[in-house]
């Protein structure tokens, strides 16, 4: 099947299946098209018995910058009015409705019965970070970047599931990261846990496939039988009921108001462009934590322009 957003290749020799994310002019941030695209993709991985093993990986720059900002909040049908009208905020119903495909999202990922690597390059930040964290594994090249910036514009606690980073960053990590919204070297994300290996960006690939490789060897009920287990697990400690959560969290994060002294980024996505007030959020954090990846040098500041 031809997709738009994503291409998907699957070997039935190897037991090997790849989802590349393609929209590289966008560092790979995801739309709803890429979404559905990716479920579907998913659905046919699952149904192929031949396929022990998936990998999700990105063209171009980066892996996935997270959700393309030039679309956040207009997904709920929110828009700008026009000169004399009055503003019309979508209803709660129909933010909740949206938050909850998007979650569906990402547990289609976490659960899905194939074993999963994602194999990062350049920034998996926002959405991106969230893809890295539902796979099984996480192999990155050394100019990898993690973390989740789009917190800088409502807060800490309301993205898709703040239970499973607990699990996985553990609670201290966590809370730092999501209440600074800061980035993650390569190398500390190693140091940390939260990802299995950090190799040179020329060998990223022949890494990941030999992971993949090595899981390949084993028995493909073994595999199926394992992810059901290791998430049954997962949902006796409340991973399940944090998905459901995390949807009318964030819904409730759309209702945020700012104070005068503290930046609204939508409006400053109305007045000046998704880039600059992504821009103009971070910059006020600029200098403040010595270990955020994101200002490890001018170019790495100016980079990502998505980071939901």
């Amino acid at each position: 099947m031809a997709y738009e957003f994503i291409i998907l290749e699957s070997d039935p020799q190897t037991h090997i299946a790849r989802i590349t994310l393609n929209r590289p002019e966008k560092m790979n941030a995801h739309n709803p098209g890429m979404m559905e695209e990716i479920k579907d993709a998913i659905d046919l991985v699952e149904m192929d018995d031949d396929l022990k093993v998936l990998i999700f990986r990105g063209t171009g720059k980066s892996f996935c910058s997270g959700g393309d900002l030039g679309q956040v909040g207009r997904g709920y049908g929110w828009k700008e009015p026009k000169p004399g009208e009055k503003e019309r905020r979508p209803s709660i119903r129909r933010r909740l409705t949206v938050d909850k495909r998007s979650n569906e999202f990402f547990q289609k990922i976490f659960y899905c019965s194939k074993a999963t690597i994602a194999q990062v390059h350049g920034y998996a930040i926002g959405g991106g970070f969230h893809i890295a964290l539902m796979c099984d594994m996480c192999i990155a090249s050394d100019d990898a970047k993690f973390g989740h910036p789009g917190v800088r514009i409502v807060g800490p606690g309301y993205h898709q599931n703040t239970l499973l980073w607990i699990l996985r960053l553990g609670v201290t990590l966590a809370k730092e990261l999501d209440f600074t919204g800061r980035l993650m070297s390569a190398d500390e994300a190693y140091r940390r846990n939260v990802i299995n290996q950090v190799v040179p960006l020329d060998q990223l690939e022949g890494a990941t496939n030999k992971m993949a490789e090595t899981l390949a060897q084993i028995p493909a009920d073994g595999v199926v039988m394992g992810k059901f287990t290791f998430n049954l697990l997962f949902d006796m400690m409340g991973v399940r009921s944090a998905f459901d959560y995390g949807a009318i969290a964030h819904t409730l994060g759309t209702n945020i108001r700012y104070e005068p002294d503290e930046v609204n980024f939508f409006k400053s996505r109305r007045d000046k462009g998704a880039t600059a007030a992504m821009h103009e959020k971070d910059e006020r954090f600029r200098g403040r934590m010595d270990s955020d990846a994101r200002f490890s040098g001018d170019k790495d500041a100016q980079a990502p322009k998505s980071d939901t």
